[in-house]
């Protein structure tokens, strides 16, 4: 397809030979990209630097169109220069390119996730989630730092995705998988934020003396980290969780837990065909990998949003008071807890895990409402905006759960738009077209069943200082490929005595089973 005398997506006017490289901007980026679409009253903008261009989709009704109807030609990904150096972009499913490579793991990876294969682990969720809350009784009424308790938080998602991809019980903070797993997205965050995504937007920095503005990625001290990193975050996360399982099955023979895993179920089927092995592999630590932190960034958000929202916490606790009367819910309580589904819906559209998805890349030249766009266009899906589009979400950056309860029911959501009454859930925040995120229904069962929880046991407070007056909490969001809220202290103490009880009596429970 020619250019037909068409322009380009409007954008920021650039620069002779560097084009936008001053434009880009460094932090908060998707409220920029979603500012600069109502500047141009445009649904797409584009940057262009140095011949390369980069466009934004900030509706939803584009990106349906372009990631969903036309998603044969935007499922590619774009080079990664700094997720190379790192050493994750041969085997990650969610960077890899489009082609053979990515067509297997994708299908084993679904095969794996199906609901009626996830439901087999629900029991596990429980008795992570309980041990959880009973972690969470251990520290009562002290100011909690975010930053440090989102330690904890790792450690239940871990539990949870370790148990089901290799079978593997967690037991301590400090075990090893989790410390290379923290030390994987503080990489792969590193590698996302503006001075990474620079060397594919100027390939030619890559050969600037350090003074040259970005080449600062290049310089003795990010080489150093790289080369530090890789061995740690690079083919040992897919390589050491899988060698372990295999010489552990080969050590116990029939391991209930191990076999009953998803890495035993594909093992079983594939294990035959060396030529699958490496895919089996890399199915499996993209599990480890995407799986555990996009699930702690949602629940930070959560204990964000109780602290600057009270009243949704407080209606969401009459709700669970009201529905199950002291008892702790479960996965199959969701039907009975509609405030609860609503709240966690909000949770994923307010802050989304990944504000600006992954990028895809365009393969073929191709038009969009007269905007051409050449092959070769790195186009990013700006989830955030899309989320906070106000003709759907009113008021859309405060959080309410009323965002996801049908008008008829005395919220926000169009009544027209919902199926059955209920308003759908935010698929965006899970990216777009052939390019979704897989493992979504495991992440959204696991954030529905702890936020249920925590809030049917505990109250959620701002920290007080020496004066007794609460701390502000400020809200900010951490660039990267997977963001996290902004430092901020809470308190969390159980709600009665008997919500006490019910927790300590969780640990019978899972003894028992």
């Amino acid at each position: 397809m020619a250019r037909m005398g068409l322009s380009l997506p409007p954008g920021p006017r650039g620069l002779p030979i560097v084009g936008n490289l001053f434009d880009i901007p460094t932090s908060n980026e998707w409220v920029v990209y979603r500012d600069w679409g109502n500047m141009y009253n445009s649904s797409l903008v584009c940057v262009s630097t140095y011949g390369l261009h980069t466009v934004i989709v900030n509706s939803a009704r584009a990106a349906h169109e372009l990631f969903e109807r036309r998603s044969a030609l935007y499922s590619d990904r774009p080079a990664m220069t700094a997720l190379r150096l790192i050493g994750i972009d041969t085997w990650n499913l969610g960077i890899l390119r489009y082609g053979s490579a990515w067509r297997v793991q994708r299908k084993m990876f679904h095969e794996q996730f199906r609901p009626e294969v996830l439901a087999k682990y629900e029991l596990h969720q429980e008795k992570a989630v309980h041990a959880f809350l009973r972690m969470m009784a251990t520290i009562s009424g002290s100011a909690v730092d975010m930053n440090h308790f989102r330690t904890n938080i790792r450690h239940l998602t871990g539990t949870i995705i370790m148990r089901i991809a290799y079978g593997v019980e967690i037991q301590g903070e400090n075990t090893p998988y989790l410390l290379m797993l923290e030390k994987a997205v503080a990489a792969m965050n590193e590698a996302t934020k503006f001075s990474g995504i620079i060397l594919d937007l100027f390939p030619f920095l890559q050969k600037m003396p350090p003074w040259f503005p970005g080449a600062e990625f290049k310089s003795a001290e990010f080489k150093s980290y790289a080369k530090k990193v890789r061995p740690e975050v690079g083919e040992a996360v897919k390589n050491k969780p899988w060698d372990d399982f295999i010489a552990d099955v080969e050590i116990t023979g029939d391991s209930q837990n191990r076999h009953a895993s998803i890495a035993g179920q594909l093992l079983k089927k594939h294990g035959d065909d060396p030529a699958l092995l490496d895919a089996v592999k890399a199915t499996v630590g993209v599990m480890y990998v995407a799986g555990a932190d996009t699930t702690v960034s949602a629940l930070s958000s959560f204990f964000m949003a109780m602290i600057l929202y009270p009243d949704a916490q407080r209606k969401a606790q009459k709700e669970l008071d009201d529905v199950l009367r002291g008892v702790l819910p479960t996965l199959s309580s969701h039907d009975d807890l509609p405030y609860i589904t609503a709240l966690v819906k909000e949770i994923f559209r307010w802050h989304p895990v990944t504000a600006l998805g992954v990028a895809h890349a365009l393969t073929t030249d191709d038009v969009y409402e007269n905007m051409f766009i050449p092959a070769g266009t790195t186009v990013i899906g700006n989830v955030w905006a899309i989320l906070h589009d106000p003709a759907l979400f009113p008021d859309p950056e405060t959080f309410n759960p009323a965002h996801f309860i049908s008008t008829d029911d005395g919220g926000t959501y169009p009544a027209e738009e919902c199926t059955k009454g209920e308003p759908p859930f935010p698929e965006a925040a899970f990216g777009f077209g052939r390019r979704v995120c897989l493992g979504r229904l495991l992440a959204k069962n696991s954030v529905w069943l702890t936020v249920a929880s925590v809030l049917s046991m505990f109250d959620i407070s701002p920290a007080k200082d020496e004066n007794g007056t609460d701390i502000p909490v400020v809200e900010t969001w951490e660039s990267g490929m997977i963001g996290f809220p902004g430092p901020f202290k809470c308190v969390i103490k159980p709600r009665s005595q008997k919500a006490l009880e019910t927790i300590v009596a969780t640990a019978a429970d899972a003894s028992g089973k």
